[in-house]
């Protein structure tokens, strides 16, 4: 019996893709159930801003998350859980804080989380109502509209994390029952994949931009027109910080990689309390720090690349159709922004 070349290569084409698949290259969320004892992971939860005391070991819990593939396969995988994230431990933020799932390498073979051993959770932090004392959105739908953050930093080509939306219903373990049904959630890439994808290592502590190797001016301005946009306070790049300032006033919600070279790269993260997520405008003190940073060339220069990107950032709304708040707000926030874009370059 004679059997065809391209009928091997189709059979071939249309086998199980398993292991092609990836975490990250596919815009459309995805449903899962996590199954732990989130009542013990949450029983430590720290205070904003504080270091934990010598000696500290925090809490890491079993679980069980479940999902199916692109192929309608049912997977079962068992990572390992965490919290993470700052202000948003305390209780007076987020009664379902933010998770960090820790999974087996061997386990992960041939799965979407296939070199992503270790990825974040970003949580719906409360479907209650009302804010938190910082400003947090407790609609429930906060997820979905950060991950068009980091969507608008992907057209935007500055480095970031990788995000994708996501639903999940969390299982408490000791009760069978699912904590707030079925929520928003923002599956957020990790910082071991961050260097393996642009080949980096760890930096030395941020100094300052005068000492930090190859961070160009150019990086920095884009930075804070795509953190204008967004709308966001939460974040500190100081030019020429002083020595005495805490890092936390000089290098803030940014993360920095070295490349083989020696040069820097720096690049903004964490936008949940920016206001396309929290659907509150807030004056933006850093607005008013461009004229005086930036000479008027480079200005109008990232003014003009916004601008070109202005089309495929607006579309990014389509996605939070079942939203219709924060819809409305984010298409508010683009017009608002490139309104006032033109006054950047004067």
């Amino acid at each position: 019996m004679k059997i065809s070349i391209q009928f091997i290569i189709l059979v071939f084409l249309t086998l199980p893709t398993f292991a092609r698949e990836s975490l990250f290259n596919d815009p459309s969320p995805i449903q899962f159930t996590l199954r732990a004892p989130f009542q013990e992971l949450f029983r430590q939860r720290s205070s904003p801003m504080t270091r934990p005391p010598p000696g500290f070991v925090p809490v890491i819990v079993d679980s069980e998350l479940s999902y199916q593939d692109y192929n309608g396969r049912l997977i079962v995988l068992h990572p390992k859980l965490k919290m993470r994230g700052n202000s948003s431990q305390d209780k007076s933020e987020c009664l379902f804080p933010k998770i960090k799932m820790d999974f087996s390498p061997n386990e992960v073979r041939g799965t979407i989380f296939e070199n992503q051993p270790t990825v974040g959770i970003g949580s719906h932090c409360s479907n209650q109502g009302g804010r938190s004392h910082l400003g947090r959105n407790w609609d429930g739908k906060t997820p979905h509209r950060e991950v068009l953050a980091y969507e608008i930093l992907r057209i935007l080509k500055i480095p970031s994390y990788r995000a994708r939306a996501a639903w999940f219903n969390y299982i408490e373990d000791s009760t069978g029952r699912s904590v707030d049904g079925n929520v928003e959630a923002m599956l957020l890439e990790d910082m071991d994949s961050m260097h393996n994808r642009y080949g980096t290592t760890k930096t030395e502590p941020y100094q300052s931009l005068r000492h930090s190797p190859g961070v160009t001016v150019e990086d920095v301005a884009r930075i804070y027109f795509a953190e204008i946009l967004l709308g966001n306070w939460d974040w500190y790049l100081k030019m020429a910080p002083t020595s005495s300032e805490p890092i936390s006033k000089k290098f803030w919600n940014m993360k920095s990689m070295q490349t083989p070279s020696g040069q820097w790269i720096i690049f903004p993260y964490d936008f949940d309390l920016s206001s396309v997520v929290t659907l509150r405008e807030y004056p933006s003190s850093k607005a008013k720090e461009i004229p005086t940073l930036f000479p008027r060339v480079l200005r109008q220069q990232v003014a003009d690349e916004m601008k070109s990107h202005e089309t495929e950032i607006r579309a990014l709304g389509s996605r939070l159709d079942h939203d219709a708040s924060g819809q409305s707000f984010f298409k508010k926030q683009v017009d608002r922004y490139y309104k006032k874009l033109p006054e950047f370059t004067k």
